[in-house]
């Protein structure tokens, strides 16, 4: 290695570990909350120019408890009376966060109704709002109820007279404005998008993938860990993990999208939380290192369900269904791919050294196991 070229290599090194000290501190960050990946419901219906604009906002009570305290007594349970009592500070709130747009010219909106409902076992404030807007032209929605977890998303449904538009708005992106006509490839984008921006905010899927990559640069044996003699192995070894959690992801992200198959959002968090702490001990065990495989394969498809149920929420009627899954799954796994590429690198050359399998990889997998006993204690 000549003078030259190792100054630069140290500061990738370096580069590259602060970025993972930096997941780690955004993982610790997180700690405390049993579910960052929430979403809002929102449906927009608009005719022409003397028709208005109707939408309905479905938020979930629990969501609104930390910011308007809707349990007053505490006890765990929004009762009819405790949701009355706080509807206009509820209004005000949502409201607020809400701005739709028509031919670029902001339309009025009076409240309509505010009531319950279940959504994937959890209660949903219902709320109805009406809009009376001076033009006619595109739709365009921005909002801001995100609750200050980049996680959180408005999951949107929009109706006009030139078709269904299904989108997602996160911080990454909150406005959305109707394209000319329906457009299958604008559909795929904006989801393949999104699939990018689920991956890079979601603390447990690259809690889960960094715990799949920290071995990959070493070989277990019954007497512990040594460093991998070729990187074409470890590089073959890596893709038939990743492609195994890869398909499985896709076969339930599939499943559940279309609703051939339907869990409850718990499980399935309480069971991704579960993962993380199977495969962070699991990383502990130089001679377990051969389940790596099917512990991607199996775990794979529990986080497929991870954000499809709320997907299919939008797309009940099939519109624009093929674009949106295949969009989102190639975003999820162009995310994970732009994670490996970063990472896989630094720790082949920090593997060259006793002490990466002795002291680094080891504290590391124990600590994300330890975050991710948190949030399994946290989704129960």
């Amino acid at each position: 290695m000549t003078d030259a070229v190792a100054p630069r290599l140290r500061s990738y090194v370096r580069a590259v570990l602060v970025l993972l000290a930096a997941c780690m501190a955004m993982l610790a960050g997180q700690v405390a909350e049993a579910h960052a990946n929430g979403a809002s419901y929102l449906r927009v219906v608009s005719g022409d120019q003397n028709a208005g604009i109707s939408a309905t906002w479905d938020i979930a009570a629990a969501d609104l408890q930390l910011p308007l305290e809707l349990d007053a007594n505490g006890d765990g349970v929004f009762t009819a009376a405790e949701i009355s009592a706080r509807r206009a500070v509820i209004v005000l709130f949502a409201t607020s966060r809400l701005d739709l747009r028509r031919g670029g010219d902001r339309c009025r909106l009076t409240i309509g109704e505010l009531t319950t409902r279940q959504r994937q076992s959890q209660l949903y404030l219902s709320l109805q709002l009406n809009g009376a807007c001076p033009r006619s032209g595109p739709v365009d929605v921005t909002t801001a109820m995100f609750f200050g977890s980049r996680g959180y998303s408005t999951l949107l449904d929009v109706q006009t007279p030139n078709g269904r538009f299904p989108a997602v708005l996160s911080m990454g992106g909150a406005s959305w404005i109707e394209p000319a006509t329906p457009s299958m490839l604008d559909t795929l984008l904006r989801f393949l998008r999104e699939g990018v921006w689920h991956v890079l905010v979601g603390y447990d899927h690259i809690a889960f993938l960094l715990l799949l990559l920290l071995p990959s640069v070493l070989r277990g044996t019954e007497v512990g860990w040594t460093a991998a003699e070729s990187s074409r192995e470890v590089i073959r070894d890596l893709l038939k993990v990743v492609t195994a959690f890869t398909i499985a992801h896709s076969i339930t992200l599939g499943l559940a999208f279309t609703g051939v198959v339907q869990i409850p959002v718990q499980p399935i968090e309480v069971a991704i939380a579960g993962s993380i702490v199977v495969a962070g001990l699991l990383n502990l065990f130089p001679a377990a290192s051969g389940w790596r495989l099917r512990l991607a394969f199996g775990f794979g498809f529990v986080h497929g369900f991870g954000f499809a149920n709320a997907l299919r929420e939008i797309a009940a009627d099939g519109s624009r269904l093929a674009p949106m899954l295949a969009g989102f799954n190639l975003g999820v796994e162009l995310a994970q791919l732009m994670i490996v590429a970063v990472t896989l690198p630094v720790l082949w050359l920090l593997s060259r050294r006793a002490r990466y399998s002795r002291r680094f990889m080891p504290a590391l997998s124990m600590a994300t196991a330890f975050t991710g006993a948190i949030w399994l204690v946290g989704r129960l």
